[in-house]
């Protein structure tokens, strides 16, 4: 999360925050590119504040007792501002 807060100081200031696990990260002004090389429809754009909303939202679930079958986790909501197709080639 301290990468996306202040990208200047990140380990990846120029926003290429490279790949992982068949994932990309760019990041490009406020807008946050999330990709993937094996489902071309679950790759979404999306603004900083989504992000770190999602990434907080988890930080909760990560905190709580997510192994209690009598609480299970909520739901996580993400908004992002497209995906797909859409995510690379935004109209």
């Amino acid at each position: 999360m301290n990468n996306l807060t202040d990208l200047e100081h990140s380990r990846a200031p120029d926003g290429d925050f490279g790949e992982g696990n068949a994932f990309s990260v760019f990041i490009t002004g406020d807008y946050v590119f999330i990709g993937t090389e094996y489902a071309e429809e679950s790759q979404v754009l999306m603004t900083r504040a989504q992000l770190l909303h999602a990434l907080e939202q988890y930080r909760i679930f990560l905190d709580g007792d997510y192994e209690d079958p009598e609480n299970p986790p909520a739901i996580i909501n993400v908004e992002f501002i497209a995906g797909g197709q859409e995510a690379i080639y935004p109209k």
